[in-house]
């Protein structure tokens, strides 16, 4: 699913992908969709939250009205999941339509209605997105380095926070709008460096596992 996210409009797509394979395992919808739901909400809210926060401070405080656009972009992140993610019977119905047009049949399930489930999901999400986004950070600051330029962690933190919140670009994997976040803390070659290493190399090392799987489903 991470090949078919790389080669998807915005720097995360694929989810179809990830409830399909979750309903070929389990035999049915609700417990995949609850986890990417989940997933996807902590990965778009801790970096946005950041993004936004660290947005607002420019446009409001330095006067610095370029970080207007990030500020839109990140607010605009944070909205719509948060909407997806109280309205999910409405994705729901969206995915069960999608997977129909692929002639995959899906059984009606409810989906988990417990509050508290919920709320657990997320917060464990949260959570472990807050260390991705630690690490993310970090493979940030590692590959401005590499190429001897000098950034802080807590600049690779926000130019990654940044980056996230302008990757809602509807090209693949984000292309220009990820490189324009982290050229906002630090332009240079580390832009290019760290996207060579997490889209280019990942992208080309994940090619022969995604043809293989292909060529086993065309054989199945």
């Amino acid at each position: 699913s991470q090949f078919i996210s790389n080669i998807s409009p915005t720097h995360s797509g694929g989810e179809i992908v990830r409830l399909y394979v979750g309903y070929r395992e389990l035999k049915n919808l609700s417990k995949p969709l609850t986890v990417v739901l989940s997933e996807i909400f902590g990965d778009v809210v801790v970096p946005n939250i950041v993004a936004l926060m660290f947005s607002i401070y420019n446009v409001l405080i330095l006067r610095n009205h370029i970080f207007i656009i990030p500020a839109a972009a990140s607010a605009y992140n944070i909205v719509a999941w948060s909407l997806i993610v109280l309205k999910k019977k409405f994705l729901r119905k969206a995915v069960l339509k999608i997977l129909s047009k692929l002639n995959v049949h899906v059984e009606e399930t409810p989906l988990p209605n417990g509050k508290d489930v919920l709320v657990k999901n997320l917060l464990l999400s949260i959570l472990f997105s807050l260390v991705k986004f630690v690490l993310m950070g970090f493979s940030v600051f590692l590959a401005y380095i590499s190429v001897s330029e000098r950034i802080s962690l807590l600049n690779s933190l926000v130019a990654y926070s940044l980056a996230m919140a302008l990757g809602i670009v509807p090209l693949p994997a984000g292309i220009g709008g990820i490189e324009a976040g982290l050229s906002l803390i630090r332009p240079g070659v580390g832009v290019i460096m760290w996207r060579i290493i997490s889209y280019y190399m990942a992208t080309l090392l994940m090619f022969p596992f995604a043809l293989t799987l292909i060529h086993r489903k065309i054989v199945i």
